[in-house]
Formats: C-alpha cells, sequence, structure tokens
C-alpha cells in the first residue's frame, strides 16, 4: 500500500512538473508516458524518471501542439506568470526552485552550461515580481482568498530530494 502511494504521489508530482514546463496538459500527460517508457528502471519512484520527463516535456514544448491555450485555468497567478517568462527562465526556475534540482542536472538537462543557468534563474528571480497577469479568465481568479487550484495543491505537497 505505501508504494502505490508513493507511485502515486511521484506521478502527481511528475505531471504537474511537465504541466508547468509545457503549458498542456495533453503535453504534460505524454512527457509522463515518454519518461515511463524511456526508464530501464524497474523503480518507477526513480530520480532519472523526472529527468526523461524534464526532457521529454522541453522537446514537446518545442512542437506546435503543445502551445498553451488553457494552461492558466488550472494556475494560481503566482505560477501563471512563469508563463510570462522567456522559456530558459522559465524551465530554470521550475527546476531550480520548484523541482529543487542541482545545478549541474539542471544544466546538464537544458544543455547549458552552470553559469548560464545561474544567469536564466537570476533573470527569473528579478523579472517575476514585475510581470502582471495580462488576461484574467473569470472573476474569481481575482480574489485574494481563492482555493489554490490543482496543480499549486500538489507542488506545495511534494518535496522531492536529489542527491
Amino acid at each position: 500500500m505505501k508504494a502505490e502511494i508513493e507511485l502515486s504521489k511521484t506521478l502527481d508530482e511528475m505531471f504537474c512538473s511537465a504541466f508547468l514546463l509545457t503549458g498542456s496538459i495533453e503535453c504534460a500527460e505524454e512527457a509522463v508516458i515518454n519518461a515511463i517508457e524511456a526508464c530501464d528502471s524497474d523503480d518507477i519512484v526513480d530520480e532519472s524518471l523526472f529527468v526523461e520527463m524534464v526532457r521529454s516535456a522541453i522537446e514537446l514544448r518545442t512542437t506546435c501542439r503543445c502551445q498553451s491555450k488553457r494552461g492558466d485555468l488550472f494556475l494560481p497567478l503566482e505560477l501563471w506568470r512563469l508563463f510570462q517568462l522567456q522559456p530558459v527562465s522559465r524551465d530554470c526556475y521550475i527546476l531550480r526552485i520548484l523541482l529543487r534540482m542541482p545545478c549541474g542536472t539542471c544544466a546538464h538537462i537544458l544543455h547549458l552550461t552552470v553559469d548560464e543557468v545561474d544567469d536564466a534563474l537570476l533573470a527569473a528571480l528579478r523579472e517575476l515580481p514585475l510581470l502582471e497577469r495580462t488576461t484574467l479568465t473569470s472573476k474569481d481568479s481575482q480574489s485574494p482568498n481563492r482555493e489554490p487550484r490543482p496543480v499549486a495543491r500538489v507542488l506545495a505537497a511534494g518535496e522531492k530530494s536529489w542527491s
């Protein structure tokens, strides 16, 4: 039973992370499936699974069918602002801050140097507080008392540790 709970938690974290990287529910699902298929390990909670998911999500994002059309409907304003960042800054922010990946792992996945990862992350940290949400999808999204949306709840609950 404990293994099933851990598996469920891992898949939820992977999906939410893939969704933030792609901005598309369909592409996030595909990235998770691709990662599962790509891993040789029988241990689905393995760190390599997350790395494969990130690679797949970034690759899928470059296709036109993965462009976000309604992704913001599932995100609180704070996470929606990530989509206003340049892709490399968004990737570095998600991997380094939200997923707590080491800089070297992040650099390897993104095919950047460690300095480039640090520079992109710094740019994201400087830009995020200045970004405004330009399009609101519903009146309740303006409410400061709104409930966290599904992606925010899962990310807030997750504690991924990278070795």
